[in-house]
């Protein structure tokens, strides 16, 4: 049984090529690499000039049964053919991408981190002429985000004006966020440093506004871990606003997600091998979000409620009904954020 997968790839620098062929030996048998510059007539939507169509192809040995079940096949693939398909997929994959970092490597190029432009779905064929696409096998990346307001409102409008005529800046921890954000398809391990050093930064912001005696150290001294600051020495702080019925702080399910992605980030910078998936980095990246608008809401810009997630908010400690414990939630002095 053949495979074969299909990249558009970024433009690369090949020298006086046009196209390479390589032969790769691999545990599980042999595989192909052909790269080549994309003809003006394959040209398609998204794809620029300059481009390169690679193709991954090998081929497995696969029993009579197998090959029945791939015939078979309609509208949904068996579990035993799913195990073929997953594994051969991620060979060829993996081949790809190693060959165009090695290419990249190896001639010092200046090239883009994630150099996959887009990619097709495997297909597989029994005589390496006719190719099929297994059922489920269209492939696309989405990257929900959060959900934004689609109408802007006039307070927001007076809102927006006061600040830019008062001189007051988005955040910087806001700022690195969003580069996150922006690199979180092409760049993932990246985007879990930037979003962490935007949670870092976003905290350090808030203690030194709240606590300005802090400042010096915050900047010159190492500091302990975030979510142990998060934890232990955000509810020794005085906000400016806090949420009804609920003590100052941050709920666990949020300090537990900012501690996985601190972790992985510490390994990554460290040079160790990390496995955070698509999904847990969107997990870490709108947790950052969620404490990001938390630190606002806390220091009075109660708009800023309106951004964070109901999970967290709903998840907070709430104040201690014991009629004569008195906390800084009942502080007349300070706002509320409902």
């Amino acid at each position: 049984m053949y495979f074969k997968l299909d990249y558009t790839v970024k433009a690369i620098q090949l020298g006086e090529r046009d196209s390479l062929r390589l032969e790769l030996q691999r545990p599980k048998g042999c595989v192909t690499i052909s790269l080549r510059k994309l003809e003006e007539a394959e040209l398609t939507k998204g794809s620029r000039n300059g481009d390169l169509l690679c193709v991954a192809m090998t081929e497995r040995h696969t029993f009579v049964r197998e090959e029945v079940l791939f015939d078979a096949m309609d509208k949904k693939v068996p579990d035993g053919i799913m195990v073929i398909l997953v594994e051969v997929r991620n060979e060829l994959d993996g081949c790809i991408r190693s060959t165009l970092h090695n290419i990249r490597w190896n001639r010092g190029l200046t090239s883009p981190h994630n150099p996959i432009r887009f990619g097709s779905a495997l297909r597989w064929s029994r005589d390496c002429t006719t190719w099929m696409v297994p059922p489920g096998e269209i492939r696309f990346d989405i990257n929900a985000g959060c959900a934004e307001p689609r109408w802007m409102k006039d307070d927001e409008i007076d809102r927006i004006k006061h600040y830019v005529e008062q001189g007051v800046n988005e955040p910087l921890g806001h700022h690195l966020l969003l580069e996150a954000w922006s690199q979180m398809r092409d760049n993932p391990r990246s985007a879990l440093v930037m979003a962490i050093a935007a949670a870092e930064t976003g905290w350090k912001e808030f203690v030194a506004h709240n606590l300005p005696q802090t400042q010096w150290l915050l900047e010159t001294l190492p500091s302990p871990p975030l979510e142990k600051m998060l934890r232990e020495l955000m509810p020794t702080i005085k906000t400016k606003a806090h949420f009804i019925g609920k003590k100052t702080g941050f709920p666990p399910t949020l300090l537990n997600v900012l501690k996985k992605g601190v972790n992985y980030r510490n390994r990554t910078v460290h040079g160790s091998s990390t496995s955070l998936s698509r999904d847990e980095l969107d997990e870490v990246l709108k947790a950052v979000r969620d404490l990001l608008y938390m630190l606002d809401a806390y220091n009075g810009m109660l708009w800023a409620s309106a951004h964070i997630s109901h999970e967290h908010v709903s998840a907070l400690e709430p104040v201690s009904e014991t009629p004569d414990s008195r906390t800084p939630e009942s502080d007349p002095s300070r706002e509320s954020i409902r």
